[in-house]
């Protein structure tokens, strides 16, 4: 239960609120929870059928432990571990979560969430929607993977986070820096078709059709260690503050997010 109540707040943090936007898939959706969702809730329940709007904290509570939390046994993961999967389970399915621990499986918490964020980042860039909702994914899972290492890391939890910043800030610095070395432009064609020997056109814009998907390619690279780096940065931050001040992880406003 303990860890639960932990987790489920974070993850609110980023699903809170009525959604009903028609570039989504899910439709109508409170708190994270689905029409359809809910309404399979009160099927099990012997309940009729309602809006989603008017779902209970209480129900919405219950659908997360029961339909998320416990059917991947959440509760026999370590600390930070259970967070990734859980926010990976509600954001993008159960078995895929489940599948990105396994291949993430490590003896090193902190490399376990590591990898299972990755791997959840690679997903939803390949999503069709990812030009839509992209910034607010990449900034979830940024958030979602700090408050995890938080969690696992405990008592060395601020020389950790530190450590991850500068290697995301590093990251991000590399990877704009080599956008900036990619032929763009007037000049980037003209460069580009002499690497093709100046010659057939085809070559050219295929070379060049490559070269905008390697800038696009490296932008996004910059973006999500950015945003790794600023949620690590924050995380940080928050754990240097006095005692009294640290907002503990049971809030909405979780360390790290």
């Amino acid at each position: 239960m303990g860890q639960f109540k932990l987790c489920l707040p974070v993850t609110l943090r980023w699903e809170g609120g009525k959604s009903n936007d028609p570039r989504d898939p899910g439709g109508a959706t409170q708190d994270g929870i689905t029409q359809a969702t809910y309404n399979a809730s009160r099927d099990r329940h012997n309940l009729p059928h309602q809006s989603v709007f008017k779902m209970t904290a209480a129900e919405r509570d219950a659908i997360y432990r029961e339909d998320y939390w416990n059917k991947m046994l959440c509760d026999a993961m370590a600390p930070g571990v259970n967070l990734v999967t859980f926010d990976a389970g509600v954001n993008s399915g159960i078995q895929r979560a489940l599948n990105w621990k396994a291949a993430a499986a490590s003896s090193d918490r902190v490399q376990t969430i590591k990898g299972i964020c990755a791997r959840r980042l690679s997903f939803v860039e390949g999503l069709k929607t990812f030009p839509i909702f992209g910034k607010g994914w990449r900034n979830r899972i940024a958030g979602i993977e700090a408050t995890a290492m938080t969690m696992a890391a405990g008592t060395v939890a601020k020389t950790v986070l530190s450590v991850e910043a500068r290697s995301a800030r590093s990251k991000a610095a590399t990877a704009k820096a080599l956008a900036k070395t990619v032929p763009a432009g007037a000049g980037g064609v003209e460069a580009t078709h002499q690497i093709a020997g100046g010659g057939h056109l085809w070559l050219t814009l295929l070379l060049i059709a490559l070269t905008g998907a390697a800038i696009a390619i490296l932008i996004i690279r910059h973006k999500i260690q950015a945003s790794r780096a600023q949620a690590l940065e924050g995380a940080a931050i928050t754990l240097s503050m006095p005692a009294a001040t640290v907002i503990p992880t049971d809030k909405k406003e979780s360390v790290g997010v």
